[in-house]
């Protein structure tokens, strides 16, 4: 299946951006505030995700509010879609700044949260085989950098 946001790096990385990874987005609009200068990247009006109540890809309006329109410069920032079929809300925490010139993006949250759905235990696939227990399933969709439950430090 094609990524639904391919023509807005922004939406897609909104969307599916994995958390506390520095993200560089060259397409960027940076733009100013005419009174005081300062700098803020527009959010997108429209997302497209699966909504977890609909269960379907459906395009996602954001808030209407003006402060979740746009992301003020190296401040941390929601901003929040709501679901066009059953007005579901998803939220997003990003961050932007520059680095070296370049405008860098990070994701901080997201609401509702990433779930692993595996399939049911012991149900047969395609080539009647049967599919991977539920833990070794979770353990190769979940990252691998992550700390492990024993409060040990990552290994990158």
């Amino acid at each position: 299946m094609s990524d639904p946001n391919e023509r807005d790096p922004m939406a897609r990385f909104l969307v599916s951006a994995p958390l506390y990874r520095q993200t560089e987005m060259a397409e960027a609009l940076v733009n100013k505030y005419p009174a005081t200068g300062a700098s803020y990247v527009p959010m997108p009006q429209t997302v497209k995700r699966e909504c977890v109540s609909c269960g379907a890809i459906m395009s996602w309006d954001i808030h209407s509010a003006s402060y979740t329109e746009r992301a003020d410069y190296g401040k941390l920032h929601v901003v929040s879609y709501t679901c066009r079929n059953c007005k579901g809300s998803f939220s997003v925490w990003i961050r932007w700044h520059t680095l070296d010139g370049k405008v860098v993006f990070e994701k901080y949250g997201h609401v509702p949260k990433f779930e692993v759905n595996p399939p049911k235990r012991g149900s047969a696939n395609s080539t009647g085989r049967l599919q991977k227990t539920n833990a070794n399933y979770s353990k190769r969709r979940t990252c691998r950098v992550c700390p492990s439950k024993s409060n040990s430090p990552p290994t990158y």
